[in-house]
């Protein structure tokens, strides 16, 4: 547990925006406290943190009352804000969720409305004509559009979360693989 003690060390594994966020909540939660993120690699943010699709959910998937639902809206708010304090450019350029067919407009009442129950706001259910507005190459009768969905730079993300981390007294080690923790 830490408490008080600015004697206290703490060490994170890895300089992902996984690590690096955790490093930099310490940091905010208890001044003080020596916190070092060791990595095996050159720069942060060299694994599955830069290699994904780079997208930032709304939550339109999960159930309502879940943790995760709760978490993904949640968590998309506060990454939003923490880009906008940083300048990391985000592109609000929305989703689209298309029912093709009869079959599948019953699926996606059932969606917009567990979204809706979610929290996920801005929802609106497009005609074809609408689809085709959105994305020319899509085609549908009907489909939920998710405004507040967005891509951005994830490692662009980690970086400032690394230099938050250093601006607070943290350390971040490059290029040291841990091979014992005691």
């Amino acid at each position: 547990m830490i408490g008080s003690n600015t004697d206290e060390r703490i060490g994170v594994i890895g300089a992902g925006i996984v690590g690096l966020a955790v490093a930099r909540q310490l940091l905010i939660d208890h001044p003080g406290v020596d916190v070092t993120v060791v990595d095996k690699e050159q720069a942060v943010a060299s694994h599955q943190t830069a290699h994904n699709s780079g997208v930032l959910h709304s939550g339109v998937y999960y159930q309502p009352g879940t943790l995760k639902s709760q978490l993904c809206i949640t968590g998309a708010r506060l990454l939003k804000e923490f880009c906008s304090l940083h300048s990391i450019a985000i592109d609000e350029c929305g989703k689209l969720v298309i029912a093709r067919d009869e079959k599948e407009l019953e699926g996606l009442e059932a969606i917009r409305k567990s979204a809706e129950a979610s929290g996920v706001r801005e929802l609106a259910v497009i005609d074809a004509a609408g689809i085709r507005d959105f994305e020319p190459e899509a085609t549908g009768l009907r489909a939920l559009h998710s405004p507040t969905t967005a891509i951005l730079d994830f490692r662009a993300v980690a970086i400032a979360l690394a230099d938050e981390i250093a601006n607070r007294g943290g350390q971040i080690t490059l290029g040291r693989r841990v091979t014992r923790v005691t």
